[in-house]
């Protein structure tokens, strides 16, 4: 027989290569294909035994079926599931990124996060920022109650929209700076909107009144709002607005003031004009002729003289003695 390294060399090994090797239950020489010798070591070694030899893969590790396993599972690259992963586990479990950004990302189809059982939670929590961030599509909380718990809490966008898309639906917005439950259950609490605020649907009042055509929301007694009708604010020209019986700011004739030549006019034809306490009559120009400008009524003094318009541009006088 010849020397086994003066035999040819093969580049690489074929499953239906066979291979001399002595039977341990009789000592005879016999032949056992390559694939005979892989399946006999398929069932011989373990996991357990290679990740004794080395536990660390410089390349891509597919694994089928069910993953168990308990202890810490490190990745420092990309981790795929194409099943689920669960954390049964007691106590407190986490997903931790020590350093850099974690991501959890769907390619494709919907990525759930879920602790399911009355007394658990699913926590997102990280001493920094958290980025919920979904620039072609939504991001979706379907719960039966959602609260957001902070300091301070920011919700911003081009469109935001609060509320519910059933017609019976409410939204809520508690604290404020009373502290006292949800607005408006409290005079004391106050929110400030710092920009323009567009409400697109009904207001209520404190009475659950929803207003109408001509209404307002004015503040009344008890620090509460309510739906209240204006009075037109269209005014004749001349006109001032004074209250009538009924305490409505109605227009009336009886006290013109003429915007282009300052002239006030109190009363009418008819009316009686009472004065209580002082009429000043100012001193128009002090003395007057027969003939000074003036119109019918107006009034002039100096030291001496009362003077009285009777027509245009026509006065006349009362002297005025000194009181005894």
């Amino acid at each position: 027989m010849a020397i086994i390294y003066t035999y040819p060399q093969k580049a690489s090994v074929d499953a239906n290569d066979t291979f001399l090797m002595t039977d341990s239950s009789d000592n005879q020489t016999k032949t056992v294909t390559a694939s005979a010798i892989a399946a006999y070591i398929d069932d011989e070694v373990d996991l357990q035994e290679v990740l004794t030899k080395g536990n660390t893969a410089t390349q891509d590790i597919n694994l089928t079926g069910n993953y168990n396993g308990t202890g810490n599972k490190t990745a420092s690259g990309t981790f795929s599931l194409g099943g689920n992963a669960t954390l049964t586990g007691a106590g407190t479990q986490f997903i931790t990124k020590t350093t850099g950004e974690l991501n959890i990302l769907a390619s494709a189809g919907v990525l759930g996060l879920r602790a399911s059982g009355a007394s658990n939670k699913l926590k997102l929590q990280s001493d920094f920022d958290i980025d919920v961030d979904a620039p072609s599509g939504k991001f979706n909380v379907d719960t039966l109650e959602s609260n957001l718990n902070s300091n301070s809490t920011k919700i911003t966008g081009d469109d935001v929209v609060l509320g519910s898309s059933t017609a019976t639906g409410t939204v809520r917005i508690t604290g404020g700076s009373g502290s006292s439950g949800y607005f408006p259950n409290s005079i004391t609490d106050e929110f400030a909107f710092n920009g323009a605020t567009r409400f697109n649907q009904v207001i209520k009042d404190s009475n659950g009144s929803t207003g109408g055509a001509g209404q307002a929301l004015l503040a009344v007694s008890g620090g509460k709002t309510e739906w209240t009708t204006l009075s037109s604010q269209t005014l004749a020209q001349n006109q001032i607005l004074i209250g009538n019986a009924s305490n409505v700011p109605t227009a009336s004739g009886l006290i013109t003031a003429n915007a282009t030549t300052d002239d006030i006019t109190i009363g009418v034809a008819a009316s009686d004009v009472t004065v209580f306490g002082s009429l000043a009559i100012p001193a128009n120009g002090g003395t007057k002729t027969m003939a000074s400008p003036g119109q019918p009524g107006e009034l002039a003094f100096n030291n001496n003289r009362l003077y009285i318009c009777t027509s245009t541009n026509s006065w006349k006088q009362i002297v005025l003695d000194p009181v005894p």
